[in-house]
């Protein structure tokens, strides 16, 4: 698991990086990066919002389909997936775009943790050492200044996603730092508090507004990204459910379980602020309100209701039972040299009188090339020579273009 979010996480941290380059300060390149990470996942928005309008295109269908088999599942799934298949239609198609801000979340939960080595970029060894001059703090104040959860056996712990954060906050501190210079490590410090000092995990230079820490009940500017990212959850989810193309149709199916979607998702997006760093909360607030935006955009550029109205009918052709050319010819040589053949429709052929070799009798048939045949050779060789048959043979039996077995024996 960490080997993948380490993936997603490299190519986000050089994002971070470059943004932070030309903007040096956390929260505003934490908006820059939520802008840029949106912007690139708007061509898996078109098509999330196509693979919707076509569902929603299938919602008579699938009604049918339940009608027809409401009490057996499996013969309705298989019917469904089959109609599925004939339209072209991939369910999982408009689930990827959904996944795509989840996995990013990941990655950007270790950018999140680790500024020191996808902002700063100082190298593992240099993050080593600076453990170990802390350490030479002592277990006391490590603990007093951190927190027990940060220590293990009376030293930094080293496993701890938090690390780098709690060196930030180690080095940042005046009188934790003067304790480490006055230990024997003034070289060692000073350089590293040079480097350090470059990161800026403020929200917009505010004082009092550290995007690292995780924020709590108690009573600061911190507590409001909580509280706004879940707004803006609660609002981002109002408007999609009602500009969905399912909605925009009247259709009211599943619509309790939007519903319960609209004030859970909010409450959830809550909880998880209160767990996770002030900057995770801040982009994933930036991203819902982006996420509106794009809605809107989307709909505007693809009108829910016309292009459901267009599939609709494109599907209703797609259904209907085209007439049938029919192909026939007097005799098997007409087949050959491409003449005396003519094509109609099966309404026009019900006015004809003339018919396929399927449609007439094997008897009949015979008849029919025999007489062929004779005519032809009375032109060729005169009435003469075919009437005393010599030298001429007849060949009665069909090459196996026309069917042996005629369906229709009994039509006369």
């Amino acid at each position: 698991m960490g080997f993948f979010i380490d993936i997603i996480a490299t190519p986000l941290g050089w994002l971070m990086w470059f943004i932070y380059q030309g903007i040096p300060n956390y929260g505003a390149a934490l908006i820059i990066f939520a802008i840029v990470t949106r912007t690139a996942q708007f061509p898996l928005g078109i098509k999330q919002h196509k693979s919707s309008i076509k569902m929603a295109a299938f919602r008579p269908r699938l009604d049918e389909l339940k009608k027809k088999y409401g009490n057996n599942k499996q013969k309705y799934n298989e019917e469904m997936q089959k109609m599925m298949s004939q339209e072209g239609y991939k369910p999982l198609g408009g689930c990827l775009p959904q996944l795509v801000p989840f996995v990013l979340l990941f990655g950007l939960l270790e950018v999140v943790y680790k500024p020191l080595t996808y902002i700063v970029r100082i190298t593992a060894e240099l993050k080593d050492s600076a453990v170990e001059v802390a350490n030479s703090l002592g277990a006391e104040f490590l603990e007093n200044l951190l927190g027990s959860n940060a220590l293990k056996d009376g030293a930094i712990n080293v496993g701890n996603r938090l690390l780098d954060l709690n060196l930030i906050k180690l080095f940042n501190n005046s009188e934790a730092v003067e304790l480490m210079k006055g230990n024997g490590h003034v070289e060692f410090v000073e350089n590293f508090t040079d480097k350090i000092g470059r990161i800026d995990l403020s929200f917009f230079w505010i004082p009092g507004t550290d995007l690292s820490v995780i924020p709590t009940l108690a009573f600061n500017l911190l507590i409001l990204v909580p509280i706004i990212a879940g707004a803006v959850t609660f609002m981002s989810t109002m408007l999609t459910m009602r500009i969905s193309p399912t909605a925009q149709l009247g259709d009211q199916s599943g619509s309790g379980m939007m519903k319960g979607m609209t004030y859970i998702m909010p409450l959830l997006t809550v909880w998880m602020s209160f767990m996770f760093p002030v900057g995770l909360s801040l982009y994933w607030m930036i991203g819902g309100a982006l996420g509106v935006v794009q809605a809107i955009i989307l709909n505007k550029m693809y009108n829910p209701k016309e292009l459901i109205a267009k599939e609709q009918e494109a599907m209703k052709a797609r259904r209907k039972p085209s007439k049938k050319k029919v192909i026939y010819a007097e005799t098997e040589e007409d087949v050959d040299n491409g003449g005396d053949i003519n094509e109609n429709t099966d309404d026009e052929n019900a006015d004809n009188k003339k018919r396929t070799p399927e449609q007439i009798s094997a008897k009949e048939y015979e008849k029919r090339r025999i007489a062929e045949a004779r005519k032809k050779l009375e032109e060729t060789y005169g009435d003469d020579d075919v009437e005393s048959g010599d030298n001429i043979k007849y060949n009665t039996k069909p090459k196996g273009k026309y069917n042996k077995n005629p369906k229709n024996k009994n039509l006369k």
